[in-house]
Order: C-alpha cells, then sequence, then structure tokens
C-alpha cells in the first residue's frame, strides 16, 4: 500500500501483486475509483459520473448553436458575402465622391440627381464615372447600382 496525495487530498491505494491477495483479487482497486478508502461500485462510478455527462451533451448541443447565432463563428459563406460587401461598399464610396467632384466641377447642383423621375441622369453619370474607375467585371452591376443609389 502507498499514499498519492491528489489535489491536497490523501487517497490510500492497494495494488495487490498476484490474483489474490488479502485485500481480494488484484483487479479491483486498479479497474474501480476509489473514493476515500473504499472502493466505488459501478453504481456509484454511474451516479458519480452522470452530471458530467449530462454537461458533456448539453454541452455538445448547445455550444454550436450559441456559436453560430451570437457570430463567434462564421462559414465560408458568409465571410466571402462579408469580402465582396466590404468590396462594393467601398467602390461605391469611391463613385460616390467622385460623381461629387465631378458634379462641382461641372458646375451641376446634386439636389438636381434625386428622386425617381432624374433617375435616367443619375445612372447616365454613374456610367460615365464607372469608365474611370477600374471595377472587376463580377461586382460591376452591384457598385453601379449601390452608387446610382447614394446620389439618390
Amino acid at each position: 500500500m502507498f499514499t498519492l496525495t491528489i489535489l491536497w487530498r490523501t487517497v490510500k491505494i492497494r495494488i495487490a501483486i498476484g490474483s489474490w491477495s488479502e485485500h481480494g483479487p488484484a483487479t479491483i482497486p486498479i479497474i474501480n475509483l476509489i473514493k476515500g478508502n473504499e472502493i466505488m461500485t459501478f453504481d456509484q462510478i454511474l451516479e458519480r459520473t452522470k452530471p458530467y455527462a449530462i454537461g458533456l451533451v448539453v454541452g455538445l448541443f448547445a455550444a454550436p448553436i450559441i456559436g453560430f447565432n451570437t457570430g463567434w463563428i462564421t462559414t465560408t459563406t458568409a465571410s466571402t458575402q462579408a469580402v465582396e460587401e466590404a468590396r462594393v461598399a467601398a467602390l461605391a464610396g469611391i463613385c460616390s465622391s467622385a460623381a461629387g467632384r465631378m458634379a462641382s466641377a461641372s458646375s451641376t447642383d446634386l439636389a438636381t440627381l434625386k428622386g425617381y423621375d432624374n433617375r435616367a441622369k443619375r445612372d447616365e453619370l454613374v456610367a460615365t464615372i464607372m469608365t474611370n474607375i477600374q471595377v472587376p467585371a463580377d461586382i460591376l452591376g452591384r457598385v453601379s447600382t449601390s452608387c446610382s443609389r447614394s446620389l439618390s
């Protein structure tokens, strides 16, 4: 018999050598968990591990739900969409500022381009500006639409 200190608690462990000893079969102290000086039965082991098993199952179920709903975990598609939206917003901002510079250079008031009736003039101005800006073809339509909406 020897004494093992685990987390400031002394536990006596009996290791029997051979098939039988004065304390019983050699496999009992090694297989079963030890509670103080007594050997725990299988039912006691199940009783003590039940809260941990329940916590594991609930945690495995709840962690992905909480993670995805709070934005801690993102998918590749969501990341790709966020990057594309950022590109469109940045290029639309460049287009809008270029439209403001072009309007002030030609002494045009941007207020005259606002509203649904002036949509054709606004689209012409955006098309003129878009020829001077290098925009990838896959987002060209979205950038021009966003620029036109920011001017309206």
